[in-house]
């Protein structure tokens, strides 16, 4: 038979536990949302490029970010600010993990 300190120890690691799971499938979320945006601006830039059937100038068939080839310049610096944003989230996790073990 455990002692009551036992059980609680129990709950308490039970506790950090299923916290631990929750942020994993939360970043694991945020992970595929990411590389499902990225996914969908690559599709979008590339379809830009093709050329349309339609009533308007050559130049403003597509994009007009896709002008002089300017699209993947818009593409690095979307997945750039995509990378800053994931090495941020890590950090201020690390950070506020620190936090609280200090507290502890």
């Amino acid at each position: 038979m455990r002692t009551p300190e036992e059980r609680i120890r129990a709950v308490y690691a039970r506790a950090e536990e299923l916290t631990r799971a929750r942020e994993r499938r939360k970043t694991g979320f945020l992970g595929a949302g990411g590389v499902l945006l990225a996914l969908c601006l690559v599709l979008v830039i590339s379809a830009a490029g093709m050329p349309h059937l339609g009533g308007t100038a050559t130049m403003y068939g597509g994009a007009t970010l896709l002008y002089e080839n300017a699209g993947g310049y818009v593409l690095v610096a979307v997945l750039a600010f995509m990378a800053g944003a994931v090495i941020t989230a890590i950090l201020m996790k690390k950070h506020f993990k620190n936090q609280n073990d200090k507290r502890m």
